[in-house]
């Protein structure tokens, strides 16, 4: 909002009589920002993560990791999750890898604890964005093409990706394979791992070929990472991220008839 009659912008979105809406506090040593200013900037900062509504209260304390009773293992393979990533977003960037792949077969579990990541992250004051595969994509078709119209949006979310602390793809490998998509992949992989930029990445395909180093066939679709994303991009993944496996949650069995 602009601001009028020589009265500063306001900062706030609802009425504060502490700073009467400037967001700064005069003292006898200096202004110092007000906690409504604090609060709007902190609130800035996570809306431009770009998290889908479903995941922007993510937290680790809301993580569910099922019932013990009704399987121990798995229920301790979350919480080893659970606490794996805890430790990765505690860590950044001062931890062995920059990067983390959750990988499984809970897509929703997976999402949510990147989310709870990031958002504890961003919290810490860190650059962060979500970013879905296609979204990547368009933006790699757009940057490659001569069009100045699709050229302009497309080098601007590149410049955006390069000087974001960590970045987060919620659906690595979703998007089948074409010989452009393999090369995105390939080129922000590497970059990441080369800059030592984190990374969060999740994926619920398999981590390894189809049969000892050999992609699958072109009548068959891809059902591993190696196949939808290329093995180069894999190995730069691995390469970056520690790998945190998620299993479903262990849920009590169907009553018998």
């Amino acid at each position: 909002m602009a601001a009028t009659a020589g009265r500063p912008a306001k900062i706030c979105q609802t009425a504060c009589s502490a700073c009467d809406d400037t967001g700064w506090i005069p003292g006898p040593r200096g202004a110092h920002r007000c906690e409504c200013a604090i609060r709007a900037a902190a609130e800035w900062r996570f809306e431009r993560i770009g998290l889908p509504p479903h995941l922007s209260e993510s937290d680790f304390e809301r993580f569910d990791a099922g019932a013990i009773r009704w399987s121990r293992d798995r229920y301790n393979a979350r919480i080893a999750a659970l606490r794996r990533t805890q430790a990765f977003a505690a860590d950044f960037p001062a931890g062995a890898k920059r990067g983390l792949l959750l990988h499984g077969e809970d897509r929703a579990g997976m999402a949510f604890l990147a989310a709870a990541a990031v958002r504890a992250l961003a919290g810490r004051g860190l650059h962060c964005a979500w970013v879905e595969c296609r979204e990547l994509y368009r933006a790699a078709t757009g940057r490659w093409s001569t069009h100045p119209i699709t050229r302009r949006p497309a080098a601007a979310f590149q410049t955006r990706l390069d000087r974001t602390d960590l970045i987060a793809i919620p659906d690595l490998g979703a998007e089948r394979r074409t010989p452009q998509r393999v090369d995105t992949a390939e080129g922000l992989l590497r970059s990441r791992y080369m800059s030592m930029k984190g990374l969060v990445v999740v994926s619920s395909l398999p981590l390894e070929t189809t049969e000892a180093g050999e992609t699958t066939p072109r009548n068959v679709f891809p059902d591993t990472l190696p196949d939808r994303i290329g093995p180069h991009a894999t190995w730069w993944l691995l390469e970056h991220c520690a790998q945190v496996r998620l299993p479903l949650p262990s849920r009590p069995a169907a009553p018998q008839a």
